[in-house]
């Protein structure tokens, strides 16, 4: 299932100097431009309902990987018990052994895109729709006997991330933790 867009084209027309003159070329940026912020974060950001099948790796403890969760439906072992648990921060405690799969349906994600993750995304799709990738992160340019210098994301074209970017989706990550998904 497609995720939408994390920002609209009356969020992004808001933040320009003039309204983007081709409208799909600009709903295009800005679904690139929020798929680049999903990998970033690792995270689905707008609200939904997933079912993961995680692996209990401490005594008793799983991380789901999705944030913020809002609420656990259903947390069934291999055999489709329903299991005892225990909503906790980002992690449910459950009574099963260390090695267990267990798949847990629950709800996460933001029911409005917050105001921040709507700003960046805003700001790389701009970048996408005013700069081609021929010319991603040219900071300037010459003529007479010709140079050309290049900004933070000419490697990763008109929808990579700034660093300052960065440090504001950065609270949005989870940090790093038992995370386990069954193949």
């Amino acid at each position: 299932m497609a995720l939408p867009p994390l920002a609209t084209l009356d969020d992004l027309t808001a933040r320009l100097p003039q309204p983007p003159a081709n409208e799909a070329r600009a709903n295009t940026a800005l679904a690139d431009a929020s798929a680049a912020v999903r990998a970033y974060t690792g995270q689905e950001i707008t609200e939904r309902t997933s079912t993961a099948r995680l692996k209990v790796v401490a005594p008793g403890v799983l991380r789901l990987p999705q944030a913020p969760v809002t609420d656990v439906d259903d947390v069934t072992g291999r055999d489709g018990v329903t299991l005892t648990w225990e909503l906790v921060v980002q992690t449910i405690e459950v009574w099963a052994p260390n090695g267990t799969y267990l798949d847990v349906t629950y709800t996460h994600g933001y029911t409005e895109v917050p105001d921040d993750i709507v700003a960046v995304v805003c700001n790389i799709a701009g970048r996408a729709i005013f700069t081609g990738p021929e010319t991603a992160g040219l900071t300037q340019e010459s003529i007479t006997n010709y140079s050309a210098s290049y900004g933070p994301v000419t490697a990763a074209g008109p929808v990579g991330l700034f660093d300052a970017e960065k440090m504001v989706l950065d609270r949005y990550r989870l940090p790093v933790g038992p995370v386990w998904v069954a193949s």
